[in-house]
C-alpha cells in the first residue's frame, strides 16, 4: 500500500478480545426534525382571547439529537415564543406549547423546529409548518370563498389599451357568507375593490373592472376578502393571480432587467414579512418591482419576473449574509455588457433588526432601493458624492435612501446611454 492509499484508507480498529469493530469516517444516520402536528385553540379566536398554540415535533431522522435546539412560534413577522429543547432521540415526538393574544386581522401562524439552524439534518426543507387564520368579530360562516378565474378581454391587449379583467368569484363552502370585498390588483397595485352584498353556498358570480393596460410584465390578482372580515373553513385560496407579459418587446437599445429570487431568500423573506409564499409572490415582490420601475421611470429599462428572452442582466436576490454589504455590481461604465449580474443580499437585510419594525411597503421600496443602487453600478454609475440613490451608504444604510431619486448628473447619463426614444 503507498502512501496516498494510506492518507485515503478508511481507518479500522478492531478489538477481537471483545469482539467490537469501531470505523472512524463512517456515515453516522442523522436526525430530521418536523413539525407533525399544529393545533390552534380555539380555532377561529375573537380578538384579544388568548390562543393556545400546540406542536407536536417529531424526529422522523435515523439518528438522534443530542445538542439543545429551538423551537420558535411567530405570528406574521413577531416571535410569540422561542422553547428549548435538550434533544429527541429518533423516532419520537415532543409536545411544545406557546400562548398569543388574539388580534383583528388575517394572521399566517408559523412553527419552525431548529428555528437557529443548530442541528444537522437529513433535510433541511421541512422544519417549518404554518396556519392562516382570519381573527373577526365575526362568528365562522362554514363559507369558502375561492377565485376560480381571472380573464381579460381581448386576451392580447397593447400597452395602453382598455382591457376588461373578469373574475370568477365561487362560495366552495357549507354555509353563506355574509357581505365582502373582492379587490383587482396589478403587481401589487389596487385598481379597484368591488363589495359583493353576500354568496351563498354552492354559488358563483362574476366582476368586471375596465384597466388601461401598463407596458411590460405584470401580475394581476384577484381577491376575495382582502380585508379578512369572514371567517372561513379555509383561508388559504382566497386569491387567484396571473402573470402576463403585455410587452411591446423592448428596442435593441433597452437593458432588459431579471428579477431572480433564490429559493432560499424566499424563505428569509417569508420570515421576515410574515407574509405566505403566495402572498409574497403575488404582492410583495411586484411592491419591490414598482420601486425600481419608478427610480428607472424616464430610462430605457424593462424589468421582468421571468427571464427574457434576448440579452439581459440579472438581479441576483441572494440569500448570504455579508454582514455590513448589502449589495454588489460590477461597474460597468458605457453598460458595453448587457448581461451583468448585480447582487442584492437579502441575508444581510434580514439579519438588520433596524427593517422588523418598518411597515411592509416601506421594505418593499428599501428592498428596492439598494436594487436600484447596484442595477446603477452595472449600468456604468459611480458612487455619487452628491447623494441619491448611488450614495455610498445606501450599500450600508438602506434607511437611508427609502425616500432618496437620482441625482440630475446621474439621470443624464442613464437617459443618455439608455433613451427612450432610439
Amino acid at each position: 500500500m503507498n502512501r496516498i492509499s494510506l492518507v485515503t484508507a478508511v481507518v479500522v480498529i478492531v478489538s477481537l478480545a471483545a469482539g467490537i469493530v469501531f470505523v472512524l469516517g463512517g456515515a453516522q444516520p442523522l436526525p430530521d426534525l418536523v413539525v407533525s402536528d399544529f393545533q390552534i385553540s380555539p380555532a377561529n379566536p375573537k380578538p384579544g382571547q388568548e390562543v393556545q398554540l400546540t406542536a407536536t415535533i417529531t424526529n422522523q431522522g435515523a439518528g438522534p439529537v443530542n445538542d439543545t435546539f429551538v423551537v420558535q412560534f411567530n405570528v406574521g413577522r413577531r416571535t410569540v415564543s422561542s422553547r428549548f429543547l435538550p434533544g429527541l432521540l429518533a423516532g419520537q415526538s415532543t409536545t411544545v406549547e406557546a400562548s398569543w393574544d388574539a388580534e383583528m386581522g388575517e394572521f399566517r401562524l408559523r412553527v419552525i423546529a431548529d428555528a437557529f439552524g443548530k442541528i444537522f439534518e437529513s433535510n433541511e426543507s421541512n422544519n417549518v409548518r404554518d396556519r392562516l387564520i382570519d381573527v373577526s368579530d365575526s362568528d365562522p360562516t362554514q363559507s369558502d370563498l375561492v377565485v376560480k378565474a381571472l380573464d381579460l378581454e381581448p386576451s392580447n391587449p397593447k400597452p395602453g389599451e382598455t382591457a376588461k379583467i373578469t373574475a370568477t368569484v365561487a362560495n366552495n363552502g357549507t354555509g353563506p357568507a355574509p357581505a365582502f370585498n373582492v379587490s383587482f390588483e396589478a403587481d401589487a397595485r389596487v385598481l379597484d375593490t368591488e363589495k359583493l352584498e353576500g354568496l351563498a353556498a354552492g354559488q358563483e358570480t362574476t366582476l368586471s373592472l375596465d384597466w388601461t393596460v401598463e407596458i411590460g410584465e405584470r401580475i394581476l390578482r384577484v381577491k376575495a376578502d382582502p380585508d379578512a372580515k369572514i371567517v372561513e373553513t379555509d383561508e388559504t385560496n382566497n386569491a387567484f393571480a396571473k402573470t402576463i407579459d403585455f410587452g411591446p418587446p423592448p428596442a435593441s437599445c433597452a437593458q432588459q432587467v431579471h428579477l431572480n429570487f433564490d429559493a432560499k431568500s424566499l424563505d428569509q423573506l417569508e420570515d421576515a414579512t410574515g407574509l405566505t409564499r403566495e402572498a409574497l409572490l403575488d404582492s410583495f415582490i411586484p411592491l419591490i418591482k414598482r420601486s425600481i420601475e419608478k427610480d428607472y421611470d424616464g430610462i430605457n429599462v424593462r424589468l421582468f419576473y421571468t427571464r427574457p428572452n434576448g440579452a439581459f442582466s440579472t438581479i441576483l436576490f441572494d440569500p448570504e449574509n455579508k454582514q455590513s454589504i448589502l449589495g454588489l455590481a460590477p461597474l460597468d461604465r458605457g453598460n458595453f455588457n448587457k448581461r451583468d449580474t448585480a447582487f442584492v443580499f437579502i441575508g444581510s437585510l434580514v439579519a438588520r433588526g433596524s427593517l422588523n419594525n418598518i411597515a411592509l411597503p416601506s421594505v418593499a421600496i428599501i428592498i428596492g432601493k439598494v436594487a436600484s443602487h447596484e442595477l446603477g453600478h452595472a449600468l456604468g454609475l459611480d458612487h455619487n458624492p452628491n447623494g441619491g440613490i448611488m450614495n455610498a451608504t445606501a450599500e450600508t444604510n438602506p434607511i437611508s435612501v427609502e425616500f432618496e431619486t437620482f441625482k440630475p448628473d446621474d439621470l443624464e447619463y442613464l437617459r443618455r446611454i439608455l433613451p427612450m426614444n432610439c
